[in-house]
């Protein structure tokens, strides 16, 4: 499942703010992205304009997934009050 920001976001903003909350940048299918690894999860951001947050464990289980992604909800909604882009975003599943 991924996080989906329904509006435009300033790409470079999000990618400095994302540096300094110890994100680093990387690729994901292809597309600029940044990363940031856990001991269970690895956080990505897909930077696109209409930018998609993941959180794939690095393990078969619904308990990592669910806290990678609950915690991911509270990155990405930190980064909406800094960055001044609205939120809900919505759930779905990523291109």
């Amino acid at each position: 499942m991924a996080l989906r920001i329904l509006e435009r976001v300033n790409i470079e903003k999000l990618k400095e703010e994302l540096f300094k909350r110890g994100w680093n940048e990387g690729k994901f299918n292809s597309r600029q992205a940044m990363l940031k690894e856990f001991n269970n999860y690895l956080w990505v951001a897909v930077l696109e304009e209409e930018p998609y947050f993941l959180s794939l464990p690095k393990e078969e289980s619904s308990r990592v997934h669910s806290e990678g992604m609950k915690a991911l909800r509270e990155e990405v909604e930190s980064l909406a009050l800094t960055l001044g882009f609205s939120l809900p975003i919505k759930g779905g599943s990523y291109a």
